[in-house]
């Protein structure tokens, strides 16, 4: 049985992370949701077999993390800038 890691709207957004699991040694697919009528389909979906899901959540996860970090390094270095800019420079100074 396969579980699902991701979803989207068009398979094209989930192809890196599928590329990115398999770099990692877990084999997955993209395909999509079918919505039961007149062949019509919803989203896509990242599925991989189910004795891997625990594997590639963590995978995946660790891209979060390291998402979260840079976002949070260049906040701190804005505000750290903007802080020098008026020490430096005081807005209302003659």
């Amino acid at each position: 049985m396969d579980k699902i890691v991701e979803r989207g709207e068009q398979q094209i957004v989930l192809e890196p992370l599928k590329q990115y699991l398999e770099r990692e040694g877990i084999p997955s697919h993209i395909r999509y949701e079918w919505v039961g009528y007149r062949g019509a389909h919803g989203d896509a979906i990242l599925v991989v077999e189910d004795d891997l899901y625990e594997k590639a959540m963590a995978a995946l996860n660790e891209i979060d993390r390291a998402g979260t970090y840079l976002v949070r390094g260049t906040l701190v270095f804005l505000i750290l800038a903007l802080l020098y800019g008026l020490i430096k420079y005081p807005p209302f100074s003659h």
